[in-house]
């Protein structure tokens, strides 16, 4: 029986990067004191999320910027309060010049090195409706950008298919933090 000899990659694999809006819905136990975002939100997709991290199929150094109608562009790992605040038009006009900074920062690998010239078909995944992507600068994304269209539950599937895919690519740039405390798929 003949063994196929998996190839070395020829250059460091840019951890995905997935941009979702908040949720409306938060945890019952997290309404007072501060806790990561990953953690406080409960809507659909962050349920999906968390039970990629708990079964350990969430790609190794996944990176999940939250769009927050209240906080504009923060991390999952960011501590935030419960709060109620719901985007609109005039919200997304006024984020757009803080998320448009914070995103360029993030999409800047920390060797100076923009991350876009390295990413895998499919390595970014965007996730929101029409109201928050007036906040998100779509054109300083790479190309290959996904985005999550149809009823949650389409979309519910489609993130757990993409998690699911991007955790079989291998990360060697080690110096890229966890931005799910815990870890991933490792």
């Amino acid at each position: 029986m003949n063994k196929v000899k998996m190839k070395s990659p020829t250059s460091p694999a840019i951890p995905p990067l997935l941009i979702m809006s908040c949720s409306q819905r938060k945890r019952g136990d997290y309404m007072s004191g501060m806790h990561p975002a990953i953690e406080l939100y409960d809507g659909p997709l962050f349920q999906v999320l968390r039970k990629a991290k708990r079964e350990q199929y969430c790609p190794y150094g996944l990176r999940i910027l939250i769009l927050s109608a209240k906080f504009g562009l923060i991390k999952a790992s960011d501590p935030i309060p419960c709060y109620d605040q719901r985007m609109t038009a005039m919200r997304a006009v006024e984020l757009l010049p803080d998320v448009t900074a914070d995103l360029k920062q993030e999409l800047t690998h920390p060797t100076g090195n923009v991350l876009v010239s390295g990413h895998p078909t499919g390595n970014v995944l965007v996730s929101m409706g029409k109201t928050y992507l007036l906040a998100l600068p779509t054109e300083i994304l790479p190309p290959s950008t996904q985005y999550l269209k149809g009823g949650i539950g389409q979309r519910a599937a489609r993130l757990k298919t993409w998690l699911k895919d991007n955790s079989r690519i291998v990360c060697i740039d080690k110096s890229i933090r966890l931005e799910m405390s815990g870890g991933g798929g490792s």
